[in-house]
């Protein structure tokens, strides 16, 4: 079973990388979410949420069961603002736009603008997530989840090469 969530999710990872940004031109775009992975994401926690009151009334009272109801009734909504433009992330050749801290409603992420040449790092961190970062540790973070997510590190990698010196060692090994 394990092994076909798996499969399921790697299945996912590739289809949604193949599907096309926003918004996406030679010189900019703009990455949104997959509205249907928000979706069914939602609808999961929903029919948790469901279920453990379920079992609260029909099976046996748990203060467990409760407790789980509560935190699927707050994050339905949370997972929600998902569908707003919140979290995209867009670029043009000056600079890449979006969401620089993981925070949620009621807060909000806190957006801001980068330039490419403020730009110091970028690759992936541990969680898997796609990042760019500043001077002064700001990143803007992005996955799988959003439409045509490769677009997007294609873009910085060739604005700021220098940031990738394993792709120049790449090309000279097959030149």
């Amino acid at each position: 079973m394990g092994l076909g969530v798996a499969a399921i999710m790697a299945a996912l990872q590739y289809l949604i990388g193949r599907l096309r940004p926003k918004e996406l031109a030679g010189d900019h775009g703009t990455l949104h979410l997959n509205d249907s992975v928000i979706g069914v994401a939602i609808l999961i926690v929903w029919g948790v949420g469901c279920a453990a009151v379920f079992y609260h009334v029909a099976v046996a009272q748990s203060i467990l069961a409760l407790a789980i109801a509560f935190v699927s009734l707050v994050a339905v909504p949370v997972m929600a603002t998902a569908f707003s433009a919140t979290y995209d992330i867009s670029w043009d050749m000056n600079a890449i736009t979006g969401p620089t801290t993981l925070r949620h409603p009621p807060f909000n992420p806190k957006r801001m603008e980068m330039p490419f040449d403020a730009i110091v790092a970028a690759g992936q961190d541990r969680w898997g997530n796609y990042f760019v970062e500043d001077d002064d540790g700001n990143r803007i973070r992005w996955n799988w989840f959003y439409n045509g997510y490769p677009e997007l590190m294609h873009f910085v990698e060739d604005l700021c090469p220098h940031l990738f010196p394993e792709l120049d060692a790449d090309e000279a090994v097959t030149a």
